[in-house]
């Protein structure tokens, strides 16, 4: 999608899977015009059946509209606060929730250069309901805007941030199903680098990223340099082309 107007930024991409996804098949892609916030533009419309170990369907696809991105951060609002047993802490969910859907709001609608600045990905069974959320930050070549963590020298980059999947879905293949479609944006955006932040600690999340092909590029600060408390790392995966990609599913 490199080169293409605005429009083709706000691609809805649709991706169907469901737990760790076995014997994938790609249907064909099709393109179609739509009209959304008075701007006409491409759609990209794509999906990809599996047959799924967890018997779990998602769809991955942008989020739409001002009730999505309440429910995106919710979600977000719940895993940041997770394990939070303070006094005030329905408080500073509602707080921090209310915080994030604007920023989404505001980052997914076209900048100054005529392209937004992020896409956010959310994944949704059957019925609607949103399982997971990643945002990825569109590359600076397209957008206008580097994303902050992504180096100077590489206008190619995108940043990938706020995997989060609800706490009774996870290990479920959902996160993996949207970094994939990530890096599927990222391929058509003609990117060259994923990148993202991660605490060292965070063993969960180390393990996501290093098994879809994250290596630490840098290490940003630590609290302690003995151990990994406060330790927070650079991440970098090359974007694999749509072949590559689609072989982490089997």
């Amino acid at each position: 999608m490199a080169g293409l107007p605005l429009e083709s930024l706000h691609a809805r991409s649709c991706f169907h899977a469901g737990g760790e996804c076995r014997g994938a098949q790609r249907q064909r892609t099709v393109w179609n015009t739509t009209r959304e916030r008075g701007l006409n533009f491409w759609a990209l419309r794509r999906g990809w059946i599996a047959t799924c170990a967890a018997n779990i369907e998602t769809t991955i696809r942008e989020a739409q509209g001002q009730s999505e991105f309440n429910a995106a951060a919710k979600l977000r609002a719940e895993a940041y606060f997770e394990g939070d047993r303070s006094r005030f802490v329905s408080s500073l969910k509602r707080q921090f929730a209310e915080r994030e859907a604007g920023a989404l709001l505001t980052r997914t609608l076209p900048g100054p250069s005529g392209q937004p600045e992020m896409l956010c990905l959310v994944a949704t069974d059957e019925s609607g309901r949103i399982l997971g959320t990643l945002d990825i930050s569109i590359c600076c070549k397209i957008s206008g805007i580097r994303p902050k963590p992504v180096p100077v020298e590489d206008e190619d980059g995108c940043f990938i941030t706020n995997v989060t999947v609800d706490e009774a879905f996870r290990r479920q293949g959902i996160a993996n199903s949207l970094m994939q479609e990530a890096n599927r944006l990222a391929v058509d955006w003609g990117a060259s680098n994923l990148y993202t932040h991660v605490f060292a600690d965070n063993d969960a999340a180390c393990e996501l990223y290093f098994n879809n092909g994250y290596k630490v590029a840098e290490t940003i600060d630590a609290l302690d340099a003995r151990v990994n408390l406060g330790r927070k790392l650079l991440l970098k995966c090359p974007v694999l082309s749509n072949e590559e990609n689609s072989t982490w599913d089997a």
